[in-house]
């Protein structure tokens, strides 16, 4: 960003390197830390405290939410609608019980379930924003509303629609329902790679948006792999309350055997917890799976008894379809009888292989649960290639003899080429669509750490006091008695940079004496600055000693390069801390600030050019409002575009590779690797966002503004392309990538 809009580099000399900060300083850190980070554990009695006082302001703060109605009920609490006071938003509030909030172990489950969610960054599990206590001591955690229908409620509406007209609408179709469980497959493998089963994996489970967006939800007994589990007390048993509204054999269970009996797998049914992996939660699946392709469940008793039974040997319903006359693809078959094998070693390596198989069955390819036979094979191909195969038939007509020969051969080294290129043809789309979940969770985090920082400091603004730590102005960079003492190169950015503390620069008219007060009110926001920062880089990267952390920053640099806040009344607040900036230079003019006026929720805005000589970068922003809805400023956060291209839009091991794109939702070319990195001088001011152009290939456009995903071959020139795009849910926008047909790759991944 904003480093700064600079008359001249900085080139203050090298002081006091890796200097650590004073005792006072340490304490003081680790105290703010604890408020930001810790605040709401505390809250929930397990830090000691059930009060949240901003920079010991002392000061009872508004509650954040307004519970407004009951939407649910869970085994352990209620999930209500709430409304965000700071963020202006509805959210879903789920409150533990209060007889059960005293028990420990009950409470510990659930803080368990809310930490586990909220560690899983992915477009498909629901997102988590934070653990709350009420003023009466209700404790509960916060999450995306979502307004949908469960799996459950699909496969119900789906066989409604069958038994009135024998028919489905478009929403219902089984390759609706599958693409639909895609998502959930692809939920689970980014689980599983974290090392976290679910172990309650059902259609109740399950929800669909309104837009086809898909989650998760519910991860009250997920579990982390391997990782010793002590056996739930009887006490806690008896507290937690089962789904009642749901079938007895569709309840979740707890105790030695925990889930949910009628979608466990054998291994979770013998009460192996310990040794449960990803592939408990393949067979949950493989029954989802079943479910949705029969509208019946897969197993089928009596009673608990009979059905535990049932599923220590696998023994599922025959997979017939739900209408007479119809039937279930062998293909299909062959998916689920993999998914569910009755041992672990039977089944898919993991789920994305799982998720592979069936979108290999969507594209009409032979899959590897069941390969083709000769004869399916040239039947298969034959459906693929119908013209050519008319072809073919009439020229055997005409011809005869050696001619005959001849032009077999040659057709049968059609069909290879034509086999070879939907080969290749398959696994691009396949890498296209991996990259676009990669690009769509960096960036979901990447908006949750705005919404951390703005959160942040709206409290600090409304409820903080004055601090004693000290705050520098961009001015005094320049003045080796008043610099900020950790002052020193960074060669990620070029230029000196202060990493302990923030800068402010006063807009033109804004004097510092009167602007003191509210300087020293903020700048204890520096530590949650620092790690929003870090964590963009990793988790790991918040946990590191201060001297390598510091190292990370300075010489290879994090995503998120710059964070800052732009306040109404005349002042911005940048980090890392930097110099620079014109006497002109006022937040409220800029781009990233003026775009945000009118939004609501984080948004990502058109690329501008950064100040600090950066190049174009491009900024997410959200307004900070206080609990009486007045509007105080914008928060934000930028990457730039050359970081985007280098880590994003290139496929290094797609080879074919011409150029890719993030493209917003209508249909705008964002950043593309075509275009070179863009040089200017440190000190240029342009107070008007990047003029974006509609991507050039039409026939797309309309397909890149509804959020489908899809491919297109065509020619340019001489030369074969394709290209395949995928919508990027979170962003609103797509990813788009164009290779040369000819140059894919036909090898199979390693």
């Amino acid at each position: 960003m904003s480093q700064s809009d600079k008359d001249e580099p900085s080139n203050l000399p090298l002081e006091r390197q890796d200097l650590a900060p004073s005792k006072a300083e340490a304490e003081e850190q680790a105290d703010f830390e604890d408020q930001v980070e810790l605040t709401l554990l505390a809250d929930l009695g397990l830090g000691g405290s059930r009060t949240v006082e901003p920079d010991g302001a002392g000061v009872s703060r508004q509650p954040r939410y307004d519970l407004l109605g009951t939407v649910g009920e869970g085994a352990m609490g209620e999930i209500l609608l709430a409304r965000d006071h700071e963020l202006r938003r509805k959210v879903a509030f789920k409150k533990i019980h209060s007889e059960m909030a005293a028990n420990h172990g009950v409470l510990q489950r659930f803080l368990t379930e809310a930490q586990i969610t909220a560690q899983l960054d992915h477009p498909n599990i629901v997102p988590i924003y934070g653990l709350e206590v009420s003023p009466l001591g209700d404790v509960g955690y916060s999450m995306k509303l979502i307004q949908g229908k469960t799996f459950k409620q699909l496969i119900q509406e789906t066989r409604a629609q069958l038994d009135q007209d024998g028919r489905t609408d478009e929403g219902h179709t089984q390759r609706a329902l599958i693409e639909h469980f895609l998502k959930v497959c692809d939920a689970m493998y980014y689980a599983h790679n974290k090392g976290v089963i679910h172990r309650d994996l059902k259609p109740a489970n399950i929800m669909v948006g309104p837009y086809n967006e898909v989650y998760v939800m519910d991860w009250g007994i997920a579990k982390i792999i391997h990782a010793h589990e002590a056996e739930v007390s009887s006490e806690v048993v008896e507290m937690i309350r089962s789904d009642a509204q749901e079938p007895p054999l569709e309840r979740t269970q707890m105790g030695k055997i925990m889930g949910t009996p009628r979608y466990m797998s054998p291994q979770q049914a013998a009460g192996r917890n310990d040794l449960l992996d990803g592939r408990s939660d393949q067979f949950a699946l493989g029954l989802i799976l079943f479910e949705l392709i029969t509208l019946k469940p897969a197993f089928k008793a009596k009673d608990q008894l009979d059905l535990l039974k049932r599923v220590l040997k696998a023994e599922l319903e025959p997979m017939t379809p739900y209408l007479a006359g119809r039937q279930v693809a062998t293909e299909l078959q062959a998916i689920v009888a993999k998914a569910t094998a009755k041992k672990v070693d039977g089944r898919y390596a993991g789920v994305a292989e799982l998720a592979d198989d069936l979108r290999r069955y969507l594209r009409g390819e032979a899959v590897l649960a069941k390969p083709d036979n000769a004869r399916q094979k040239l039947l298969r191909w034959i459906g693929h290639h119908r013209e050519l195969t008319l072809g073919l038939v009439l020229l055997l007509a005409l011809l005869g003899g050696g001619g005959v020969i001849a032009s077999l051969v040659q057709q049968q080294q059609a069909m290879r080429r034509a086999q070879e290129h939907e080969q290749k043809l398959s696994r691009f789309l396949m890498q296209v669509g991996k990259r676009a979940q990669v690009i769509d969770a960096r960036f979901m985090l990447f908006e949750s750490l705005l919404e951390r920082l703005a959160g942040s400091s709206e409290q600090v603004l409304e409820y903080g006091q004055p601090s004693t730590q000290p705050v520098f102005t961009h001015l005094d960079f320049y003045d080796p008695a008043r610099k900020p003492p950790d002052l020193a190169p960074a060669p990620s950015y070029g230029v000196d940079l202060s990493l302990d503390y923030l800068t402010f620069k006063l807009s033109p008219g804004v004097v510092r004496d009167q602007a003191e007060p509210l300087m020293r009110q903020l700048a204890p926001l520096r530590h949650v600055f620092r790690q929003i920062a870090l964590r963009s880089h990793s988790p790991e990267a918040a946990a590191l000693p201060k001297a390598e952390a510091d190292k990370l920053l300075r010489q290879e640099g994090v995503p998120l390069i710059w964070a800052f806040i732009g306040l109404e009344s005349g002042m911005l607040i940048n980090y890392p801390a930097n110099t620079g900036y014109k006497p002109e230079y006022d937040a409220r003019l800029r781009p990233w600030y003026t775009a945000s006026l009118k939004q609501l929720g984080p948004r990502w805005q058109s690329p501008y050019i950064d100040t600090s000589g950066k190049g174009f970068v491009l900024p997410c922003t959200l307004p900070l409002w206080d609990s009486q809805q007045r509007f105080l400023g914008v928060a934000a956060v930028e990457i730039t575009l050359d970081y985007i291209k280098q880590n994003f839009l290139t496929i290094s091991e797609q080879t074919g590779f011409v150029a890719a794109y993030l493209i917003d939702g209508q249909g705008r070319v964002v950043v593309s690797s075509r275009e070179q990195s863009a040089s200017f001088a440190v000190g240029t001011l342009v107070n008007q966002a990047r003029e974006l152009e509609t991507y050039g290939r039409p026939e797309v456009v309309s397909q890149l503004r509804a959020q489908a995903s899809g491919y297109l071959e065509y020619r340019e020139g001489t030369q074969r392309r394709v290209l395949a795009y995928y919508p990027l849910r979170s962003l609103g926008w797509s990813y788009l990538v164009e290779a040369a047909t000819a140059d894919l790759d036909i090898k199979p991944a390693s």
